[in-house]
């Protein structure tokens, strides 16, 4: 890529605020943007994305980059940022880019405040394309639905930085497995309340480019992705020779019976089970047990209430505990030891270990597992 002819910034932000709790988790998980370098596909010539990920951004992340011909920054922030921390980096990068229109993308209310120049409220397909006829992005870019209409590209160059991420040890197939968000989504891929399935074509190619970065294995996060669908993505994935694992938020028992059994299929998650849907969560379950597939559970503070947990936790074949850093040690004890020591997990995979790679992995949950069980409140995960 020649550098000196960039013009749009793509920067990628998931920096968290200082959690308001006792101690500090001792890592973090991260997620490629691929939604970004989708979006950057666009004009790869005049279109640069640069990921921070926890860093903030200063002067010497862009030093590679010419500042005067920057004119458009698009800062695309999580959902764990605040506005003061959204207004501290857009005045850092109106510094760096003093003659750029600076602005936001993000889920919460709070960035709109924070937008600088200008917010953006959909894929960024449209502003995208407005900013390199050389007009102004100003105020709140509300193109949700227009974007909707107009197909990101997909690369058909290696990702060269997908060595960089990797999925937690309990979601991994085999060696390295990919997360997938809504990457069809651009700027709002990994959107909470946004929910949409690409189609075939779409999945085909980013399968491919999967592929050509050297990814075998990827987990679908929920998304639009529906237990309906999986019959056309396994046909997908079959033929690009990749095994996958595939999420549910919202799901109908009548839609995962019958679909959830199939190479290359190899896991089904179950994520966020709360009290008002522990039923339906109870029944998923025994429903990809039956099938044959490894059944995943992925857990959040809100379902420390719910009352099937414990029978959730024995059926479940994989667990895996999402924004650790915001749970409280008791319940998250109770949780392990009640997963763990269910028919004997912990020592029945210790010794079903056959690779170095198995073994890592189980290293890093056991890890996170032994130093919760032996700790005490006031002093657990520290660093």
């Amino acid at each position: 890529m020649h550098y000196s002819n960039i013009e749009i910034l793509l920067v990628n932000s998931m920096a968290r605020p200082q959690a308001e709790s006792e101690f500090s988790v001792s890592y973090r998980e991260s997620f490629a943007p691929l939604g970004l370098h989708c979006l950057a596909e666009i004009d790869r010539e005049r279109i640069a994305v640069v990921d921070l990920q926890f860093a903030f951004p200063n002067e010497e992340t862009f030093l590679h980059l010419r500042s005067e011909k920057i004119h458009t920054v698009i800062l695309r922030v999580g959902t764990n940022h605040d506005s003061d921390s959204v207004r501290s980096m857009v005045r850092s990068l109106k510094k760096t880019f003093a003659r750029a229109q600076v602005g936001v993308s993000g889920e919460l209310a709070s960035t709109r405040v924070a937008c600088g120049d200008f917010y953006i409220h959909g894929t960024g397909y449209s502003c995208i394309l407005t900013a390199l006829r050389g007009e102004k992005l100003r105020g709140v870019c509300d193109c949700m639905e227009a974007d909707s209409k107009l197909a990101l590209p997909v690369p058909e160059v290696a990702f060269s930085e997908s060595f960089c991420f990797d999925a937690p040890p309990e979601k991994t197939l085999h060696r390295k497995t990919y997360e997938i968000f809504q990457p069809w989504l651009g700027l709002f891929e990994f959107s909470d309340k946004k929910a949409v399935y690409p189609g075939v074509k779409w999945l085909s190619r980013l399968g491919k480019w999967m592929k050509l970065s050297g990814i075998n294995e990827l987990h679908f996060r929920p998304s639009g992705i529906r237990p309906k669908f999986l019959h056309e993505i396994r046909s997908i994935m079959l033929n690009l020779k990749i095994e996958f694992a595939v999420s549910f938020k919202n799901f109908s028992e009548s839609e995962l019976e019958g679909n959830c059994a199939g190479y290359p299929l190899k896991q089904v998650w179950l994520y966020q089970p709360d009290v008002e849907n522990a039923a339906y969560f109870m029944s998923g379950l025994e429903i990809i047990l039956r099938s044959g597939c490894c059944a995943g559970l992925a857990l959040n503070t809100d379902s420390i209430g719910v009352e099937k947990l414990p029978e959730m936790l024995v059926k479940a074949d994989r667990l895996a505990i999402l924004d650790l850093e915001t749970w409280r040690l008791a319940p998250l004890k109770k949780v392990f030891m009640k997963f763990w020591g269910a028919h004997h997990r912990f020592f029945r995979r210790l010794f079903s270990i056959r690779t170095a790679h198995e073994l890592i992995g189980f290293m890093k949950t056991s890890t996170v597992i032994l130093e919760t069980l032996f700790s005490t409140e006031k002093g657990w995960f520290k660093k």
